[in-house]
């Protein structure tokens, strides 16, 4: 189901995000200098550990662009009195959102967030232990869906975990089948070292919109990057490369821009714009 353009007194389109929720610490050095000499400069740096992961981003970048109502299907682990218990209520009591928080028995997960000076960060992750549980997203998908346009927007973090791409998949089908516009973004993970070509193909089947790195699908598909446009898969497309954005939709004219500015945070800054993206060129609230 796609969403025709709409005028600006109807209805905004509705939103499930189904992703991760984590908490990122966050060290922040002020020169490249502190990794040289770091038992000296100690007094130099700052750790905040604070929520994360694109269940997070998401739900930010679709309240600014506009999508109501937001649902937000996560998994996670338990946080305990860890500092971030309390902020992931306080962000989540956001306007327009409801958290659907799976809670499961395995400790939260951590991404650990190196920022250097103003210009460069390093990042180290993991996939995410947390099984996505098929009955839980679909009685959420069955009790909470409305009459309204709607998305159903899924992290690429599933593609990292074999066991949970079928799971993946059957989501998505699910999804379709009850009208959602499906949208499975993968940006920046790189895909073409966890699934095959035809893997991949199959898995967005199921897929109205994806959302990737350019460099990820060509490397994926063995395909000319100046030629993405053209790429083999039934899928619409949102694809970034050199800063620039591009889009393909079915029906439409190809569309690109400018890439998202870091003038603001850093963390969640991709998830953020694609949720701009995907309002404006597929929800119709241009």
């Amino acid at each position: 189901m796609y969403v025709a353009n709409r005028k600006n007194n109807e209805r905004a389109p509705a939103l499930w995000i189904v992703a991760d929720l984590l908490l990122d610490a966050v060290v922040r050095l002020e020169s490249d200098e502190v990794l040289a000499h770091a038992p000296d400069h100690q007094a130099h740096t700052t750790v905040d550990l604070v929520p994360g992961g694109c269940a997070l981003h998401a739900a930010v970048g679709a309240v600014a662009a506009g999508f109501r109502p937001i649902h937000v299907l996560a998994g996670m682990g338990q946080l305990g009195s860890t500092p971030g218990s309390e902020a992931v209520e306080k962000l989540f009591a956001m306007d327009g959102v409801q958290l659907h928080l799976d809670m499961q028995e395995t400790s939260v997960a951590i991404t650990v967030l190196v920022h250097v000076g103003t210009t460069s960060r390093l990042l180290f992750s993991r996939p995410s232990p947390y099984a996505l549980r098929l009955d839980y997203v679909q009685d959420v998908l069955h009790a909470t869906r409305t009459a309204t346009p709607s998305f159903l927007y899924m992290s690429g973090y599933v593609l990292f975990d074999k066991g949970r791409t079928s799971e993946a998949i059957a989501v998505l089908q699910y999804a379709q089948e009850l009208g959602f516009t499906t949208v499975l973004d993968v940006v920046p993970h790189h895909i073409y070292r966890r699934v095959s070509a035809m893997e991949f193909t199959e898995l967005t089947r199921h897929v109205n919109v994806l959302i990737s790195a350019g460099p990820t699908l060509a490397r994926l598909f063995q395909h000319d990057i100046k030629d993405l446009l053209n790429l083999p898969i039934r899928s619409d497309l949102i694809f970034f490369n050199d800063g620039r954005f591009s889009i393909r939709r079915e029906g439409w004219a190809p569309v690109s821009g400018p890439g998202p500015t870091h003038e603001g945070p850093w963390r969640g800054v991709h998830d953020r714009f694609a949720m701009e993206l995907l309002a404006t060129h597929f929800g119709g609230m241009q």
